[in-house]
């Protein structure tokens, strides 16, 4: 009689052969395939390791495992990525993104978008380039200026495979997306707030409400946090002076910063304004970068998993390209990291 886990193996491989599950779709969890065969927990990861290696499947750490493709048309395809700021977090979404497409034998060229020179002329130039390395997807970060980006506007119009990571922008044509559940981080973040009394915020964004990222953080703290105002940030160096103005005039007790750079930026202003922080106000970023933690005082802020974002946006990609159905919009969880910004003691 075979192994318990190679019994699994089979009836995972004739569910995918009989075509009941197709490319990209998720197959049932370690826990699921436990209690549908009675064996353990290891039993049934041994097998949905087995059948990674042989390249069936493809698992994403916290989501789960999915169908991986076996069709040849595939192979050699190219695959665009462009995307702000390769350092830090975004390095994770490359790599989730090449890991991923290299099981489906599909090639990845990245592009990085300087965020400090970002222009629709500047992105249509990068876009070109990649067009004339014959690329047949592409996985994109966009930003306000993709709006004005007319050979981006086209190609979606012209139903070529786009996949949009960490945000879209409102006015765009609908485009697939996979992005962190920012709405829930929001709320993690005024959750948190309301365990230090806070009833008066302040959230600081360096990008509209355009961007869903954006807006999706400022609804999940305002579900928790009934008073909150709003300040966006174009120059640096007198817009933190309206900030701390703000702050003064309005009685603000936390400050949520939209990403973890504002966050840092703000805790090194207001205390060369002889801010004590957190004792005279708290503050909470978003991203949780590794220069968090070198802050002083260190960060409180939300972490997202940029590496299954872009597994997911990869798979994405592939299911365009076997013209299977595909979900629109998808969120990665995400969580909160405490520190001694919000006045919590480490």
């Amino acid at each position: 009689m075979k192994p318990a886990y190679v019994l699994i193996m089979d009836y995972i491989k004739n569910k995918i052969f009989s075509r009941e599950l197709k490319p990209g779709d998720k197959i049932p969890s370690e826990n699921e395939l436990a209690k549908i065969f009675n064996v353990s927990r290891l039993t049934a990861r041994k097998s949905l390791e087995n059948l990674e290696y042989e390249g069936i499947v493809t698992r994403i750490q916290g989501l789960g495992t999915f169908v991986a493709s076996m069709q040849e048309s595939l192979k050699g395809k190219r695959v665009g990525v462009l995307i702000t700021n390769y350092q830090d977090t975004r390095a994770s979404l490359l790599f989730g993104v090449v890991r991923t497409l290299q099981k489906f034998s599909i090639s990845v060229i990245p592009f990085n978008l300087d965020t400090f020179v970002t222009t629709p002329f500047h992105e249509e130039k990068m876009l070109k380039e990649l067009l004339k390395l014959e690329i047949k997807g592409l996985i994109m970060e966009p930003r306000i200026t993709s709006l004005a980006d007319t050979l981006l506007i086209s190609l979606i119009k012209e139903n070529f495979p786009v996949v949009f990571v960490d945000r879209t922008i409102e006015g765009f044509p609908q485009v697939p997306m996979v992005s962190s559940d920012n709405k829930a981080g929001g709320q993690l973040i005024g959750k948190h707030m309301k365990k230090h009394h806070v009833s008066k915020a302040l959230f600081v964004t360096e990008e509209p409400f355009e961007v869903s990222s954006v807006k999706e953080r400022f609804e999940g703290i305002k579900e928790e946090i009934e008073d909150v105002c709003y300040k966006m940030i174009g120059d640096y160096d007198r817009d933190f002076e309206i900030v701390a103005e703000i702050i003064e005039k309005e009685n603000i007790e936390a400050v949520f910063f939209c990403n973890d750079y504002l966050a840092i930026r703000g805790i090194t202003y207001l205390k060369e304004q002889k801010r004590n922080i957190p004792q005279d106000i708290s503050i909470y970023g978003f991203d949780n970068l590794r220069v968090s933690v070198y802050s002083h005082p260190r960060l409180t802020t939300i972490s997202q998993d940029f590496q299954a974002m872009g597994e997911l946006a990869a798979l994405q990609i592939a299911k365009i390209f076997l013209r299977e159905n595909i979900e629109l919009q998808q969120q990665v969880p995400v969580s909160i990291v405490v520190r001694e910004s919000c006045g919590c003691k480490q």
